[in-house]
């Protein structure tokens, strides 16, 4: 997919479709360019808690809230000016944080289970950690195993990316309860189809200096930037 011609106005109530289905409200998230690969990245799931401790005991109560988000750092191998020049256009298009892109764990983009089927949401009113799904196949040992990654797009239009914490069987029916973080924003409607290969959420960059590159006297170029997972 390549969104980098559709942007919408953030307030004007409108909705794009995508090549392939995916609809998005407002800015209209971008791939990342393909033309070189990322060389290093950091992937972080931060939390969302709220903590007390007593200033007599110091004993601790801890309360998990809804909107932990992911969060990444990539940096892209040495390259030369035709080869920055696709990322440079990619990252001043960002316009600092006001863009949206797509973006996934890089050394995941392949599941560790077998993963096979055509899986979907199985039920309706779903929440927390706990998702049912159907439309794998049928009895199969470690359909997704721990660690593996998942999304699916919501229904405000967005997309919600899930890792997986542990491994998970498909039954007789293609039925597969998977335990996931972080917990669900939205509740997935039944059905819904389930992403395993190259799964992303939305980020934005981190800050509105993230739009910089680094040149070397033989026109080497360094790109680096951060990412933070936005919200409906």
């Amino acid at each position: 997919m390549d969104y980098n011609r559709f942007w919408l106005p953030p307030d004007s109530g409108l909705f794009w479709t995508g090549a392939d289905g995916d609809l998005f409200w407002g800015n209209v998230a971008i791939t990342l360019p393909t033309n070189v690969g990322v060389a290093k990245a950091r992937f972080l799931l931060r939390g969302n808690t709220q903590l007390f401790e007593s200033p007599l005991s110091r004993s601790t109560q801890t309360l998990e809230l809804t909107g932990a988000r992911w969060e990444a750092t990539f940096e892209l191998p040495p390259m030369n000016r035709a080869e920055a020049a696709v990322w440079i256009a990619w990252l001043t298009e960002q316009l600092g944080m006001a863009g949206r892109f797509f973006a996934g764990d890089p050394s995941m983009k392949t599941p560790r289970g077998v993963a096979t089927g055509a899986p979907v949401v199985g039920a309706t009113n779903q929440a927390g950690r706990i998702l049912a799904t159907a439309g794998w196949t049928p009895n199969v040992t470690g359909i997704l195993k721990a660690g593996d990654f998942f999304s699916y797009n919501t229904p405000t239009m967005w997309r919600q990316m899930h890792q997986v914490i542990t491994d998970a069987d498909s039954d007789s029916g293609g039925v597969a309860v998977l335990e996931i973080v972080p917990s669900m924003r939205e509740l997935p409607p039944i059905n819904t189809p389930i992403t395993v290969s190259s799964p992303t959420c939305i980020m934005r960059l981190a800050t509105d200096e993230m739009p910089a590159w680094d040149i070397e006297s033989a026109l080497i170029y360094g790109i680096s930037f951060s990412g933070i997972e936005v919200f409906k």
